[in-house]
């Protein structure tokens, strides 16, 4: 595949990844106003267990696809639906046990039985989507990502905005009903038809397969939920007001616009990285690691230097009276890329246990870190616990990639040591130029269109 060619499947890769989040954080600025603080502090709860869940439903056989591609790549259709139909079949076994235990969990959650059992679901038909997803980028059909991208996004939307004004319900159980029903309904129509394009027997071969690579990421992703929703779950066992919960969800939200772009560049990134790895093209690895590394940090200073205008723009005065820890919230985004370049080498290794470890490990490192400090330094001591969680997690991988005998890691500490020192510079930045939001700006647009000359110039995103 030719680097242009390359270059406009990852374009458009990207641009799948950030519409099925970003039109999500587009209408933020609308939600946020129409549901007020406590009713969009409810909905944030809700969504996060909803992460939680995710993560659980089908065991993690579905991330067994990226090396499953490589292993069995000459029967990888075949194995893609059976990956498929073996989650399905997880999915709903653990359902009926999930079922048994729906009065503890409505209790211990403090929803209703309808929306305890709707959560499942939405779990579910997401981590459907996303599974789809991951196999059209592999496959190189950016069109089709793209397309089943724009038609969850845009019915979730819709939904939201008209059950919020219809319904005589609180508006909190509106965005729900919105935000759930397309993922749901999407997910099993498009999972049908997948199905039944390649209708197959289950192969003992690949569930082993599934179950061995894919399982263990579970505990990984638990983590990142943990690492990326505890502290609002913390926040509300701990009796913190649902009105306040709500200004720092809506932050966490405004933050999610950098997180958005790093798993859409990194979701593009993964099956090019593997390529090279499995051609062992060292010097065209380097290449693109620098490129990258530089890409997103210039993202991130930039990002840093404008995110306290975009949080004004995002809620109303209401939600204003804590801006100034904005660009800190960022630090744990830019260390959860740092530390994807060890994971993705990792990971292609099928070191899948050592990554849930190191992730378990941070989650709990958070877990604990949130119960001690957010009692008693509030929004400012889930920020810190976040930044420190992350910090030592990128640590832990760039430590064990190092040491992994099968194939030796391409990348040093020296590598990232400019990029980290680069955007604390900016952070300091901001807070020197709080009130000086033109000169910010001005900064932070030269330093794009610097970063989008070189790309054009090299004719390539890497």
């Amino acid at each position: 595949m030719s680097e242009k060619s390359i270059s406009k499947t990852v374009v458009i890769n990207i641009a799948s990844s950030v519409i099925l989040q970003g039109i999500a954080f587009l209408t933020t600025p609308y939600f946020s106003r129409a549901l007020g603080k406590e009713q969009f502090g409810i909905y944030s709860v809700y969504n996060s267990w909803v992460a939680v869940l995710t993560c659980i439903v089908g065991l993690g056989v579905t991330n067994s696809l990226a090396t499953g591609k490589y292993s069995f790549e000459k029967d990888y259709l075949n194995f893609r639906s059976n990956i498929l139909i073996l989650a399905v079949g997880i999915s709903s076994v653990l359902f009926l046990v999930y079922l048994g235990f729906i009065g503890m969990v409505s209790k211990m959650l403090g929803f209703g039985l309808g929306l305890s059992s709707l959560l499942y679901f939405t779990a579910m038909g997401r981590g459907i989507i996303s599974y789809i997803q991951e196999m059209m980028i592999y496959e190189k059909k950016p069109l089709s990502n793209l397309i089943l991208s724009c038609c969850v996004s845009v019915s979730c939307v819709a939904l939201s905005v008209v059950l919020i004004n219809i319904g005589t319900y609180e508006k909190s159980i509106g965005r729900i009903y919105g935000a759930s029903f397309p993922y749901i309904v999407i997910a099993l129509i498009v999972a049908i038809v997948i199905i039944f394009q390649n209708p197959i027997m289950i192969k003992k071969e690949y569930c082993i397969y599934g179950f061995a690579v894919g399982t263990p990421i579970v505990f990984h992703l638990l983590g990142h939920s943990v690492l990326s929703q505890a502290d609002r779950i913390v926040m509300e066992r701990s009796g913190v007001e649902n009105a306040e919960i709500g200004v720092y969800s809506l932050y966490c939200t405004v933050i999610t616009a950098l997180r958005t772009v790093l798993n859409a560049i990194n979701t593009s990134w993964c099956p090019f990285y593997y390529d090279d790895l499995n051609h062992k093209d060292w010097n065209a690895l380097e290449i693109k690691c620098k490129n990258y590394i530089e890409l997103f940090t210039a993202l991130t200073i930039a990002f840093v230097l404008a995110v306290r205008e975009l949080g004004m723009i995002m809620g109303n005065e209401e939600y204003w009276g804590r801006l100034e820890m904005l660009p800190m919230m960022v630090l744990p985004v830019y260390f959860t890329f740092l530390y994807q370049f060890p994971v993705n080498f990792e990971f292609y290794n099928k070191k899948t246990k050592i990554i849930a470890a190191g992730t378990v490990g941070a989650a709990t490192i958070d877990l604990v870190l949130n119960y001690m400090l957010i009692g008693r330094y509030g929004m400012t001591g889930a920020i810190v616990a976040s930044i420190v969680s992350y910090l030592l997690l990128f640590c832990f991988h760039l430590y064990v990639a190092g040491r992994i005998n099968s194939m030796s890691f391409h990348m040093r500490l020296k590598e990232f040591i400019p990029g980290i020192i680069a955007v604390v510079g900016a952070i300091v930045a901001s807070r020197l130029l709080l009130y000086k939001p033109v000169v910010r700006w001005i900064i932070a647009l030269s330093i794009g269109i610097i970063e989008v000359i070189k790309m054009f110039k090299r004719r390539s995103i890497f």
